[in-house]
This record gives C-alpha cells, structure tokens and sequence, in this order.
C-alpha cells in the first residue's frame, strides 16, 4: 500500500486542517513558502517559530486510537551560520536560546548542564539568553546496555519501595 499524499493547498483548495502529520507537514510548507524575507535574525527566528507554533500538537486527551497524535512538548529553531539555538518548551511561556559562541567546545573544556527548571523565568524556568547559566556538571554518564543490564538485575531483586533510590543510585552510577 503507498501512502497517500495530501493535495498541494492553493489556488482554491484549502490549506488541510486536520491533527494528522500529513497535513500538518503540508501547512508548515504551505506558510514556510509564503515567508517575507527576513532582514534580520529575529525576524528569521520568530517567522519560523509562528510556523511551528501552527502546526504543532495543542495540549489535550489524546484521541482513541491514534497514539501517534501526541502533543507537542518543544519547538526550536537552530541558526547553524550564527551559531544560535532557540527553543521553548509548550508547557512555559518563555523563549530561551543559547549562543553556542559563548561557549567553550574545545577539548578538555569542562562538560556543561543547563538547569531547566532555575528561578531565572516566570513561574520558574528559564528564559532569555541563557549561555552564561551553564554550570560544571562534572563528566557525563551515559545510559549503556550494561548499566541497563545492572538496573534490571537490580530490578529483580529490590522491592519496588525503593524506586527513588535506585533512581538516585542511577544517576550517581
């Protein structure tokens, strides 16, 4: 069976409307051709975040039988020539972006964390630029099959009471 394809909106045909990723792709390229040029980077970056914040997925019970219709948790825009990340989470009213210019990437350079939920925003969050809020998280552990191998013998084993235990343990590993 060959998937189907949404018709090309114009003309007089109306740009789709449905919750489906078919449609909602065929509105981001519909509203991203008619784009104004822009004349700054700002200009760039909100035009682009008004298409996402159009076709992204609204906050709700998701619909009976189509688990593949989830809600949208971020949005962001990278501006690869100026080194710029944008991005804002749909559960915060706040714009947060990282110049990646401001930060160290050569080697031995320490490994940085961002705290998502500091006091720096309203109703706590983070917002604005946010490249100096980077902090030293000491080396990064990363999730491998053995300590996943580990966990699930220690799953076997442990009551399941001491769940926020073993998470910590986890993160201490």
């Amino acid at each position: 069976m060959s998937p189907t394809r949404a018709p090309a909106p114009g003309g007089d045909k109306p740009v789709p409307g449905t919750t489906l990723a078919s449609d909602r792709f065929a509105r981001a390229a519909y509203y991203s051709e008619r784009l104004p040029q822009p004349s700054s980077q700002l200009q760039a970056i909100a035009a682009l975040a008004s298409v996402m914040r159009n076709v992204a997925q609204p906050f709700r019970t998701p619909d009976p039988g189509k688990p593949d219709a989830s809600q949208t948790i971020w949005t962001t825009v990278a501006d690869l020539t100026n080194r710029r990340y944008v991005f804002e989470s749909t559960t915060a009213p706040n714009v947060v972006w990282v110049d990646f210019t401001d930060l160290d990437f050569s080697e031995g350079a320490p490994q940085l964390r961002l705290d998502l939920h500091s006091t720096v925003a309203l109703a706590g969050g983070v917002a604005g630029n946010v490249s100096q809020e980077f902090t030293d998280a000491g080396p990064m552990t990363f999730l491998t099959v053995s300590i996943l191998e580990g966990l699930r013998k220690k799953n076997e084993v442990a009551p399941t009471s001491d769940a926020p235990q073993r998470e910590s343990e986890f993160a201490n590993s």
